[in-house]
């Protein structure tokens, strides 16, 4: 289709650069299967764009800094020019049964997320990232593509995919810089008993204040992020490691075997031992 480009992202590090440009008029789908980005966007709001999760940037996004997480970033990046690739999608639309893709409206309610924002934990996003692990690498670009065009479908006809835009409040730089030491010590503590109330004393701030701060910021709250980054770090140590389940289940926070693994299969559909296996076999 014209005005489509499609490519994979292989093991991308925390220290190179984005392979992110967004010019006015593109619209940027990232289908990411490990890792994440951080986009810090002029507002002061963070998008975080973690494992299973689907960013989402149109140009020209009000992004201050984008980076790649500590882990290694895998995924497949579908850029789409909204003007040479209208009349594509309307003949898929066509071939569908008479779907319209309203871009228009999809760039107009992206404008409202200063173009950038993320989609994850839907299940939307679920479906799609069970189906994209079950496929082999060179299909996983021609399934994106799909996907992609199935994104922009949604987009254009609601904003039910999208979180909320958390409301506007203002937060000094003492306590913006505050919340971010207090999350970046949480993600490097996941084995910890982690709670708010414990973190506001650590870092002497009041629970009520670090909630509000910590979901503008991040864009969740505290109890989501902990257990995203815990899941995330459960995955890579059951992939890269031979660490027994209930090892890692320590490692991460958990201190029942049994509570880790439906915390686990709740976010993967599958069992940590199932987990394992299949990622090993795509080595």
């Amino acid at each position: 289709m014209d005005g489509v480009r499609i490519r994979q992202l292989k093991d991308v590090e925390p220290s190179d650069t984005p392979p992110f440009q967004v010019p006015a008029g593109w619209i940027q789908i990232l289908f990411c299967r490990e890792g994440g980005l951080q986009a810090d966007l002029r507002s002061g709001r963070q998008v975080r764009c973690a494992d299973r999760c689907v960013l989402v940037l149109a140009g020209p996004a009000q992004i201050q800094c984008l980076r790649v997480l500590r882990e290694r970033l895998n995924g497949v990046l579908v850029e789409v020019d909204a003007v040479l690739a209208r009349d594509g999608l309307e003949k898929l639309g066509q071939l569908l049964g008479g779907m319209r893709f309203h871009l228009r409206r999809s760039e107009d309610l992206l404008c409202r997320y200063d173009g950038c924002t993320s989609v994850g934990d839907t299940p939307w996003s679920e479906a799609v990232f069970a189906a994209l692990g079950e496929l082999p690498a060179k299909e996983r670009e021609r399934y994106c593509a799909l996907k992609a065009a199935e994104l922009l479908y949604l987009l254009g006809n609601g904003d039910g995919l999208l979180p909320r835009i958390p409301e506007a409040c203002y937060f000094d730089r003492h306590q913006v810089e505050t919340v971010q030491r207090l999350h970046d010590y949480m993600a490097a503590h996941l084995e910890e008993h982690l709670t708010i109330e414990g973190l506001s004393r650590q870092f002497y701030i009041s629970p009520t204040l670090l909630k509000r701060c910590f979901r503008q910021l991040y864009g969740k709250p505290i109890h989501s992020a902990l257990r995203d980054y815990r899941m995330e770090r459960a995955a890579r140590l059951l992939t890269e490691t031979d660490q027994p389940v209930v090892q890692i289940a320590a490692a991460v926070g958990y201190g029942s075997v049994s509570q880790f693994g439906v915390a686990f299969k709740e976010r993967y559909r599958i069992t940590p031992a199932l987990y394992r296996r299949r990622e090993r076999k795509k080595v």
